[in-house]
């Protein structure tokens, strides 16, 4: 939606935008994110948002805080508050970012924010400085790549621990007869399933009937792959096929022929 809000401004000038655009970049990245910013304004009175001292930021990202604004900012003065409120749109739709009201101590430092064309840092935390998750969708500062590394091996561990221990519990169900006297009949990865005489308890075929199959097709294809070996063979094999062919067609015609003749109406 923010991204759609900026292409639709492009093509407008400098003074006619209705919102000034403010870049927060976090430490230790190459991207910003843009935050549309104006200066608030109220139809009736509002003492916690008063006129020509409060700053509306719009797109922020979930990552921000109140005490990252406030750290962010004071660069162009004093804060008194920061009003964090979630983005409009509908109440169940899951929140891509979030809006604020930042007050100033004083109406220059927000006009000095409006004007500003660098990058801003900001924190993840309260407290000025550190590193920023702008861009991210938790309020968690970024993890560094061992710790991200950790995290992902011990993930992988657990997942594989969880499926050895599924087909563990898959294996012996297999075969095994319920309560009711009902045996669940699941298809096994290796050979096909067969009962076996006088049981309930299902099996795979052989590793050597599998063997042997297996065997039996790789022999066929080195008959067929050793059939054509030089490309004079291939064209020879095609043209004795068509002349058995043809020559079967005409065996065959005049077979046809003769049965013909002797089906004929002889009276006399």
């Amino acid at each position: 939606r923010a991204l759609c809000v900026w292409m639709s401004i492009q093509g407008k000038k400098a003074k006619d935008l209705p919102y000034a655009r403010l870049l927060f970049r976090q430490k230790d990245r190459h991207f910003a994110t843009v935050v549309f910013a104006r200066a608030h304004a109220s139809r009736a009175a509002d003492a916690e948002r008063p006129a020509g001292r409060t700053l509306f930021l719009a797109n922020l990202p979930l990552s921000a805080t109140g005490s990252a604004l406030r750290s962010a900012l004071e660069a162009f003065g004093p804060v008194d508050a920061v009003h964090m409120d979630a983005a409009g749109g509908v109440a169940a739709s899951p929140r891509r970012s979030q809006q604020a009201h930042v007050v100033f101590a004083a109406a220059p430092a927000l006009r000095k924010c409006l004007k500003c064309d660098r990058a801003i840092p900001l924190s993840a935390g309260g407290g000025g400085g550190g590193a920023s998750s702008v861009g991210g969708t938790l309020g968690d500062a970024p993890e560094d790549r061992e710790t991200l590394g950790a995290s992902v091996a011990a993930f992988l561990q657990q997942f594989e621990a969880d499926e050895a221990s599924r087909a563990r519990t898959a294996e012996s169900a297999h075969g095994a007869m319920d309560e009711d006297g009902f045996v669940l009949v699941t298809r096994k990865a290796k050979g096909r399933s067969v009962a076996s005489d006088g049981t309930v308890s299902m099996g795979a075929a052989s590793d050597a009937a599998t063997a042997a199959r297996a065997a039996k097709r790789a022999k066929r294809n080195r008959a067929e792959a050793n059939l054509d070996f030089y490309q004079f063979q291939a064209h020879e094999r095609k043209r004795d096929k068509l002349l058995a062919l043809r020559e079967q067609f005409e065996a065959d015609k005049a077979r046809v022929a003769k049965l013909r003749a002797d089906r004929k109406f002889r009276p006399y």
